[in-house]
């Protein structure tokens, strides 16, 4: 009983203690006067610290926001970079194809030796053309007749002219199967008769011991002596008396861009 009351006297001690010192109160309203007068009369100081307070936060969000407008910024300078180059190209592949005409026709006319001749393009080939024909485009106004004749590469001849419009040509190919022609093959010009095979292709018959080799030229003597072919093929059998000579033109017709008519209407063949 007498610790109980012990107790007691204490705790009346302290809070009389605490009663007898307001000053603590009186500082700490005082305190807080002053700081609701600093922050109602000082808003310049409030934005302060409000801004020191939530700009780590504001200055992430917008460096991440900057980040994506300069990723959006750069895809879309990209897409028109490429929309660029998209419409670019025809142009580009027009101006590649008129330089690789130019040059071609820059090497054609420099070695041609045909005179009064007609400088067409090859509109038609095959296979959009019948076997072993091609279709230019020059005709009677061009003053181009049946039978004139067609070089290839500015010197080799490659066939006649079949028919003729005003403004067109059909060429007859001289590897037009079944047609025969008179050539001189290798260096000792030996004559012979060639027969077309199609496709550029020709077959000749001559004596085994005529030592026909792969790689002699094969010539038509009446035609400015022109290359017509080189030998790709010879097969000899020891029993036989005869040799088959195989040669091939040296265009291939498939990829013919321009050849030259040779008007002066006189026949060759």
């Amino acid at each position: 009983m007498s610790s109980f009351r012990t107790k007691m006297n204490y705790q009346l001690k302290n809070s009389s203690r605490r009663r007898k010192n307001p000053a603590f109160a009186f500082l700490g309203i005082g305190f807080v006067i002053i700081l609701i007068a600093w922050l109602i009369f000082s808003p310049n100081s409030l934005s302060l610290a409000v801004s020191k307070i939530i700009s780590p936060f504001w200055n992430i969000d917008k460096a991440a926001s900057g980040s994506l407008s300069t990723k959006a910024s750069l895809e879309k300078e990209n897409a028109r970079l490429q929309q660029k180059i998209e419409e670019l190209a025809p142009s580009d592949a027009r101006i590649q194809e008129l330089t690789q005409e130019n040059l071609e026709l820059k090497e054609l006319l420099g070695r041609t030796a045909i005179k009064d001749g007609v400088l067409a393009a090859v509109v038609k080939k095959p296979p959009f053309s019948p076997y072993d024909t091609l279709i230019i485009d020059a005709g009677t106004a061009e003053g181009i007749a049946a039978g004139d004749m067609a070089y290839a590469l500015g010197n080799i001849p490659i066939g006649k002219v079949e028919e003729v419009r005003v403004n067109s040509a059909k060429i007859s190919l001289y590897s037009n199967p079944g047609l025969k022609y008179e050539v001189s093959i290798g260096p000792k010009n030996i004559m012979a008769t060639a027969t077309a095979r199609g496709g550029g292709a020709y077959e000749v018959t001559l004596p085994r011991d005529a030592m026909i080799q792969v790689g002699d030229p094969v010539t038509m003597p009446s035609v400015y002596s022109s290359v017509f072919g080189t030998v790709s093929t010879v097969i000899a059998v020891p029993a036989r008396a005869f040799a088959t000579i195989l040669f091939n033109s040296p265009v291939n017709a498939n990829e013919l861009r321009w050849v030259i008519i040779q008007h002066s209407g006189i026949e060759t063949f």
